[in-house]
């Protein structure tokens, strides 16, 4: 949210941008000072890390490690830097990806 306030000038809809549109992409301790409540902090409630295996959705982690599926929103608040931007649930994730797994 920090990176786009900081481009708004030279983009007017993050949804929708244009081929070759240059975005400027400042030292994130300039966006922290800039816009602070638009920067995720770190995350003190963290307990462990997953690392994907192809096909895994957020539900299906939740589930095989907090032994509850609808923590899978504690997941995606913690990881929404390291996920593609329209994940859901259910969205099918590539192997590999690296998630902060909520405290218990």
């Amino acid at each position: 949210k920090a990176l786009y306030e900081f481009n708004r000038s030279q983009v007017a809809d993050f949804d929708e941008i244009p081929p070759e549109t240059s975005i400027d992409i400042p030292q994130i301790a300039a966006l922290q000072q800039k816009f602070p409540a638009l920067c995720p902090g770190q995350s003190k409630n963290v307990e462990g890390v997953y690392e994907t295996r192809d096909g895994d959705t957020l539900f299906d982690i939740a589930r095989r490690v907090t032994g509850q599926a609808s923590n899978y929103l504690e997941i995606l608040s913690l990881n929404r830097r390291e996920l593609p931007v329209n994940v859901n649930h259910l969205t099918r994730l590539p192997a590999g990806i690296s998630l902060q797994l909520p405290q218990r």
